[in-house]
């Protein structure tokens, strides 16, 4: 089972941090009260928000944990710091990530687009979660919006066609998450993950960088 303590013990290691990612399927559950632009104390909990009637498996087919990190505490001690991106339907959130933390993570992605911009000198960034119905050209159009992004000609994006296809019987959502490393630079990915809510089942289908 993947803990707070995983996050805590090894922040800024990127290769430890993406082998976590590479062998537990990591859901995302917030609150509305935490769901706002800062630094906010995540915990980790057992299973799709404590049900572990979920079975989770990699792409070999071998059995692995499900798990979730959440926004909203509910277990002392157990327990990281992370920025966190906020997240709004039919609107665009920004965050800026500096050196309070050395994570970021945002709402679970089934059509939105995410966005960093260009890395500040001392490797701060800003972040961008965008959801318009799924339309991932209005989307970016509503993140190009924003001052921060308008500009910005480096900026990266986590577009829906990049990670967003569904069969008939299941559907695919994407955990997307940032890294800060020792140098003080981020790192972004995307964990994507195909679920069947009938069966009760997840496969981890890929960790890939977004920027």
């Amino acid at each position: 089972m993947l803990t707070a303590a995983d996050f805590t013990n090894n922040a800024q290691d990127e290769a430890a941090i993406l082998q976590l990612f590479r062998t537990n399927i990591v859901m995302i559950s917030y609150s509305p009260t935490g769901n706002a632009a800062g630094v906010h104390t995540l915990s980790v909990v057992s299973g799709f928000n404590g049900n572990n009637s979920w079975i989770g498996s990699d792409g070999g087919g071998h059995l692995i944990d499900v798990n979730t990190v959440k926004n909203f505490p509910s277990v002392v001690g157990n327990t990281f710091q992370s920025y966190w991106c906020p997240y709004e339907s039919n609107d665009c959130k920004l965050a800026w990530l500096g050196s309070a933390a050395n994570y970021m993570f945002t709402a679970k992605m089934d059509g939105c687009t995410f966005a960093v911009g260009s890395a500040a000198p001392n490797g701060n960034r800003m972040v961008a979660h965008a959801n318009i119905g799924g339309k991932g050209a209005e989307q970016l159009d509503e993140i190009r919006g924003k001052v921060a992004f308008a500009r910005d000609q480096g900026m990266k994006t986590l577009a829906p066609s990049a990670y967003n296809f569904s069969g008939k019987d299941w559907k695919i959502q994407a955990t997307t998450f940032g890294l800060r490393l020792a140098n003080g630079t981020w790192k972004f990915y995307s964990q994507t993950i195909r679920y069947d809510s009938i069966q009760k089942t997840m496969q981890l289908v890929a960790v890939v960088p977004v920027a």
